[in-house]
Order: structure tokens, then sequence, then C-alpha cells
């Protein structure tokens, strides 16, 4: 019985943790609210806020399925970040929860979660704000079932780009554009597994991941690079992206392993003295990108574990990098980050239409993700700050550009 309280209140501590720094993403825009309103505080008469309300909402199957007995509801209050209550509730049998007499004070903000089959979901957050004028208010949740059958997942997009600026070096970078057109969240088949992996050489070095770290989001096992985070129901944008480089002289063989079914895969080669060539990948001719002449090649509806080998040789006659002038100098995960920049300009290309004008947010650096893709990105990255698992220097950097980038699309959200 005590080893079953322990899991109980672990699980419940890691929601609260998961959660807890989404909240401090609105008072970028509360805090102003607050300033104006300690210049001008109301009088108590003259609040349009209830001194509390009932957060009532009701649990529904995404699927079609039915729901677990014996579900608990998690409600959890805060204020700037920090913890201010917690409640716990259970469903009845139609899903429906109920949770009464709930204080209602300026700054607060409120959000629902149920956890099922090891996957959080969430309410819409709310702030004190949403609750001017009302008693009671609804925040439903919607679940979904999960598997460990990947078959299921497909690559809408692979892209992989080449570069010599590395004096001895063949400098690689790969983007997995991965869906999920299922109703399920797909799992990792062990609990410390991987849900995909990747194919990498054995000689790889330096392997740097956009959008995570090694013995976090990622694990990396011989020659593969491994996954960890669910792959969500209905994703369209579940991306990996990595680089490294290998030793290289006159040539180099590359041969990627495709984990899913794969829609499109195209390869970016600098055009001038590099010689690259593999089977079934056509020459789609040259393009300008960012002011260096690339040679361009691509693939369609390749199957899950097809090998694609690249037989490269020669080196570009004028140096330099064919990706991003500066990615030297930002290193192999500014590469990494590169590619996944370039994906959607080369599913232009095949498709003969212009590139972006330059500014314009990208399908590849996840602007058409809603805002709860970014939420959930920054909960993974305080849940690996919170682990150890992270160089705080890297965190804060990467949390402050996450932090960027959800504050761009919720202004584009507002337009």
């Amino acid at each position: 019985m005590m080893a079953l309280n322990q899991k109980h209140y672990f699980s419940l501590a890691i929601r609260i943790l998961g959660i807890v720094s989404l909240v401090g993403l609105l008072w970028f825009s509360q805090g102003e609210r607050a300033r104006l309103a300690a210049a001008a505080p109301l009088l108590p008469w003259q609040s349009t806020l209830p001194e509390s309300v009932t957060i009532n909402g009701r649990v529904t199957h995404g699927g079609g399925g039915e729901l677990p007995a014996e579900m608990e509801v998690l409600l959890v209050v805060y204020e700037d970040m920090t913890v201010k209550m917690q409640q716990v509730t259970g469903v009845d049998a139609d899903g429906y929860f109920e949770f009464l007499e709930v204080p209602v004070r300026s700054g607060w903000a409120y959000l629902v979660s149920v956890i099922h089959q090891e996957v959080p979901f969430y309410s819409d957050l709310i702030t004190a704000d949403d609750l001017a004028f009302v008693s009671e208010i609804s925040l439903p949740v919607k679940i979904y079932d999960s598997t460990r059958d990947t078959s299921g997942l497909r690559a809408e997009a692979v892209q992989v780009s080449i570069d010599f600026s590395e004096p001895g070096m063949l400098r690689v970078a790969q983007s997995y554009t991965i869906a999920n057109p299922s109703a399920l969240v797909v799992l990792p088949a062990e609990a410390d597994g991987a849900v995909l992996t990747f194919s990498l050489p054995a000689n790889a070095q330096q392997v740097s991941l956009a959008d995570g770290e090694l013995g976090g989001r990622f694990i990396r096992a011989g020659d593969q690079v491994g996954d960890r985070q669910a792959v969500l129901h209905h994703e369209r944008q579940h991306t990996v992206a990595y680089a490294y480089q290998v030793p290289y002289t006159r040539g180099y063989t590359l041969e990627l392993i495709l984990p899913v079914e794969t829609r499109s895969l195209s390869v970016m080669a600098p055009a001038n003295g590099v010689r690259l060539k593999g089977t079934g990948l056509n020459d789609a001719g040259t393009r300008d990108a960012q002011g260096q002449t690339m040679r361009l090649f691509t693939a369609s509806n390749l199957p899950a574990g097809e090998v694609v080998k690249l037989e490269i040789s020669g080196r570009p006659r004028d140096p330099g990098d064919p990706v991003s002038t500066s990615s030297l100098s930002i290193g192999l995960a500014g590469l990494a980050l590169a590619v996944i920049a370039s994906a959607v300009v080369v599913s232009r290309w095949t498709k003969h239409e212009p590139p972006a004008a330059e500014g314009t947010y990208l399908v590849g650096n996840g602007s058409d993700e809603p805002v709860e893709y970014w939420l959930e990105q920054i909960a993974s990255l305080d849940d690996l700050q919170r682990s150890g698992q992270i160089d705080p220097a890297v965190y804060e950097a990467r949390r402050a550009e996450l932090k960027s980038r959800l504050h761009k699309i919720r202004q584009r959200d507002e337009q």
C-alpha cells in the first residue's frame, strides 16, 4: 500500500511540475495589467471578480472509446508561476466533474488536467480576468488512447543537407517531419526507450540536436539516435533534426535508413565541384540558397526500412557553408536548425513555387503549431532542467527562444 501511495503522489507531483512552467508565459500581458491596477486600484465594491466560482467540465474520449473507471481530475491554481492551491476530484459515469467554491483573485490562473495511459491531457488555461461577472465556468478535457505501435506514423518530409565548411570533415544535417494521422498517442515501446530511431554513421562525431539533449528527449545507441517524445494524436509537425560530422578525404558513402514510410525525401549538396548520386534519387537541378548554388535531389513514396545510399565525392571549388554563411560559427546545432528552416523552401522548389520572403515564418520552424505545442515544449524543457539533464546555459537560451516563439504565435493568433 505504501508503494502505491508513493507512486500516486509522485505522479501527482510530476503533473504539477510539468505544467507549472506553462503559467509563467501568461505574465508578459498579465504583468502590465497588474501594474496598471496597482496604480489605480478598484474599491472592493467596484471589483468585477467574484469571491469564488465553480469550475466544472467533462472528460470526453476523442477517439470515441470508453472512459476509464475512477479517473482523477486535477485542478491547479497559480500565481506568478507559484502553485497557490490544488484540488483532486473524480468524474461521474458520464465524465462530468466539478470543483466548488474555488477562490478567485486577480492575477491567478487555472488549469485542469487528466492523465490517461501515461499521457497528460489539459484543458484550456484561464486567468481570473476570464471569470469576471460569472459564477461558474467549464473547462472540458479531451483524452485519447495510446499505442506503442509505430506502423501508423509516416514522414511527410525528410531533408538532408551536406556541408564542407569544416576542413577534413563532411558535415551532415538531417530533419524528419513525422505525422501521426491517427487518434492515438504513440508512446515508446519500453519505458526508457524511444518511439522512433534515426540512422547515424558509426563514426559520427559531435552529434548535436536541434530540440533536445542526449540523455533527455534523445538517446544514442550505437549507430542510431532515438527520440523518446510521444507523437501526439493527429500531429503533423513532430520534428526531429540533428547534425553531425564524419571524417572526409575524397569521398564518403552515407546510408540513410528511413524509420517510417516517407512521402518526400530531398537532399541538398553544393553544386560546384561536389558529386552526389544515389539509387532512386532524381536530379531536380540547381537552386540558389542564401547565395550558394545547390543541387537538389529528390525521391518520394519510400517504404519504412528503405536504405538510401548517398555516394558523395569531390569538394566545393568555392569553399563555404551551403546552408548558412554563419553555420560554422554557430556549430552543428545551428546547422540542424538551419536544415529545418530550409525544408519548406525545398518543398516549394519541388512544387515550382517561389521561396517565402525573408522573415516569413515557415512550416519548418513550427510556426503552424498551436500554442499548446509550445507550452508542452517548455514544460518538457523544464523537466530536463529540474532533473539536471541539461546544461544551465543551454536551458536558459533554449527557454528564451521558446518563449519568444510562443509570444510571436500569440501575436499572430490575435491578428
